[in-house]
């Protein structure tokens, strides 16, 4: 695979920018949403069990979209910040060259897609419950 020319990594650039700043905007709205929607307003007056589970749903699901959305601001800012290392577009596993066509799927990409798809076979069920 061949190094990135400097045509593509500027437009990559430019895709991680922008994804950065609209990353940046949903984090700030759905914190402000979160903080503007208290439970209180979501089970109204009189509560019973059923409230309150809906209301800690809709909580755990406004954190796993601000967990994700930070998580991937993150990877973004690595990528960013690779760029400006000059370690773009460098699988972090094997030192070889990721392809642009992954990269210009997935922009934040840190390995290659051998690798990739090695870590995921090797993780895939760390995070699954065991009995």
């Amino acid at each position: 695979m061949t190094r990135l020319t400097k045509r593509q990594i500027a437009s990559l650039k430019g895709r991680l920018e922008s994804r950065a700043a609209a990353l940046q905007t949903e984090i700030a709205e759905d914190v402000q949403r979160s903080s503007a929607a208290p439970y209180a307003l979501i089970a109204g007056s009189v509560s019973d069990a059923g409230d309150a589970a809906v209301g800690d749903l809709l909580k755990d699901v406004q954190h796993a979209e601000l967990e994700r959305d930070a998580g991937e601001l993150f990877e973004v800012g690595v990528a960013l910040q690779l760029i400006e290392d000059g370690g773009y577009g460098i699988c972090r596993d094997c030192g070889r060259n990721i392809d642009s066509r992954r990269l210009e799927a997935q922009p934040a990409a840190r390995r290659c897609l051998d690798c990739q798809e090695r870590r995921e076979r090797l993780y895939r069920s760390a995070d699954l419950p065991q009995l």
